[in-house]
């Protein structure tokens, strides 16, 4: 998928604030990084389950790889993957309902999808343009080659931001909150798997599979973790 530049960004920004329309910039290189107990999580965060889902799940996938040619494949070895996680299953309780593989394939055939997804999404004004801003800044960190701890401090600090806004609605923080964690747990899986045999290519942790994870989570948590985990194993096949 190619880079998510903010030169892309949908047209509603252009009738925003100049506070609202303040991207997320890149930290200067010496500023010293908070790293929390049980990196990379982070428990300020309410909806940090779904992120740690994404990561367990893809090693289970690791464990026990499956051949998967087609985004139906993906959706298909993931729905065996969460039948089995008992940590998912409890997310399931209030009902649940399997990732479309036509979705996915939408959301991941071109870049301006994502962007697509969160302009269509549920999200307040503020919250679409935060959230976009912050994809913007995450893909630009990857661009740039940034290390791990770099994206990581980003990530805590702007769900800190998330946090004390109290303009966001319990809906804005549910849907932010899902996709920060899913990002930040699927950035470090994917910094841990730099060309490691038999791959050829990096792990990617790319916009289109965190946008994944933005759309299932106007459903739910669960539907969050499986549509994330499917783009994923996709992308990465």
């Amino acid at each position: 998928m190619k880079h998510f530049h903010l030169w892309i960004i949908f047209p509603l920004l252009f009738s925003c604030t100049a506070e609202e329309n303040e991207t997320i910039g890149p930290r200067p290189a010496d500023m010293h990084l908070r790293i929390m107990d049980g990196y990379p999580e982070n428990k300020s965060n309410a909806f940090d389950i779904a992120g740690k889902l994404h990561n367990s799940l893809c090693l289970a996938f690791e464990a026990a790889p499956a051949p998967i040619a087609s985004v139906s494949d993906a959706v298909g070895v993931t729905d065996v993957l969460c039948a089995s996680d008992s940590d998912f299953l409890q997310l399931t309780s209030g009902g649940y309902t399997p990732p479309s593989a036509a979705r996915l394939e939408f959301i991941l055939g071109a870049s301006q999808n994502a962007q697509q997804v969160i302009d269509q999404s549920s999200l307040s004004l503020k919250a679409k343009i935060s959230l976009t801003n912050f994809l913007s800044t995450l893909d630009f960190y990857k661009s740039q080659g940034k290390e791990y701890d770099t994206v990581y401090q980003f990530i805590i600090e702007y769900e800190d931001s998330v946090l004390h806004d109290p303009v966001f609605s319990s809906t804005d923080r549910q849907i932010l909150f899902t996709t920060s964690s899913i990002a930040r747990y699927a950035h470090h899986f994917a910094s841990l798997r730099k060309k490691k045999p038999p791959r050829d290519k990096d792990w990617d942790a790319s916009i289109g599979n965190i946008a994944a994870g933005t759309d299932g989570s106007q459903e739910s948590t669960a539907k969050a973790v499986a549509m994330s985990v499917a783009a994923s194993l996709y992308t990465n096949r």
